[in-house]
Order: C-alpha cells, then structure tokens, then sequence
C-alpha cells in the first residue's frame, strides 16, 4: 500500500472510529438501519383503528373534500414512517380543542410530550384557527420499546388551512377551527421525537 493509501486508511478508521464513539456519547445510533414500508399492512391497520382518531368535540364536522381517513407509509426519509389521521373543523377556539384532546388521551393512557405550543404560546382569538403562521400542537406516546405510537393535534393556521383546504374561519361572533388528528409510529416501533 503506498503512503497515500495508507493514510487515507487510517484518516477513514478514525471518522469511523469516532462516529462509534459519538453514537455511545449520545446514546444515538450514527449508523441506523435502513427501515421500509415492506410487510406493514397489519401495522397500518391497527394504526387506522386507534380509537383516539374518531375523537371529537360535539359538533365537530369533517371538511367537505377530505372526509375520512386518510394513511400512508413513508420511507423515503432512511426510517420508514406509518400515519393514519383525520382534518376536523371543531366549532371551538384552539385552545378548548387542545384542552379537549388532552383529556381525552390522557384519560385513554396517553403520556404527554412536549409539544410547539400547548397550550398556545400566543393569544387565540375567536374565529382564528390558531396563532398566525404558527402551528399549534400537542403531542402524546403510548407503548412500550419497540411499540411506541405518537399522537399529535395540530391546529392548522388560517393561511395554511385557506392555501392547502380552501377553508376559512366564520365570521365572528361565530368561531370554528381546523385541526388534524395524527397516530403515526416508526416500523420499528422506535420513539420519535413530537
């Protein structure tokens, strides 16, 4: 081996070395395993079946449009990704939305994770959807390693939920809000972070 290759050798030793080392620092896994949708029917179908996705504030109706359920896998990212979720419009502010969905899941064995905003960092007014140009959100887990699922409720803002659904809010004194209702989990049952 010439002095060129050989230093090249010892230069790739010590990155790899080093990611080794780093990934034991952080407790992270540098190297992790390229996961896919492949063999994820019967978890998708679970997925779609958790109760928590039917939830909802009386009163509450599905957008003309994007009624049902809707789910996908996605592996393009390296880990492969499983959603089911529904867009709801609740006849309530952000915050009463929020309010309720953290009881509800609490109440069916939810943890709370540290979401966005929750509740709303910013003031929500009637007939606002949430704050402008900032999603809010809460995040819940459930499931032991290997078997962890995430939810998360996420008020849609005002530009978003016009630009992507056509949708905008009553005018006051009315007041209704767009929101999505997500149970996702990684194919390896890993947790992700809300």
């Amino acid at each position: 081996m010439d002095m060129v290759g050989a230093g090249l050798a010892r230069g790739v030793r010590r990155v790899l070395a080093l990611v080794v080392v780093a990934s034991g620092i952080t407790g992270c896994s540098a190297l992790s395993p390229f996961t896919t949708c492949e063999g994820t029917e019967a978890a998708m179908t679970s997925l779609r079946r958790e109760p928590v996705l039917e939830v909802r504030l009386e009163g509450t109706r599905e957008l003309k449009g994007f009624e049902g359920l809707s789910s996908a896998c996605v592996d393009d990212s390296g880990d492969a990704w499983m959603t089911a979720s529904r867009l709801y419009a609740a006849p309530a502010d952000a915050a009463t939305v929020l309010r309720f969905y953290r009881e509800a899941a609490t109440a069916d064995g939810w943890r709370q994770g540290k979401g966005r905003a929750d509740p709303p960092v910013l003031p929500v007014l009637p007939g606002v959807p949430g704050p402008p140009g900032e999603m809010a959100r809460s995040c819940f887990s459930r499931g032991g390693e290997g078997r962890v699922r995430e939810l998360t409720v996420d008020i849609v803002p005002a530009r978003r939920a016009k630009e992507e659904y056509g949708w905008e809010p009553p005018a006051p004194p009315a007041v209704e809000t767009l929101y999505t209702v997500d149970v996702g989990a990684a194919v390896d049952g890993t947790r992700m972070e809300c």
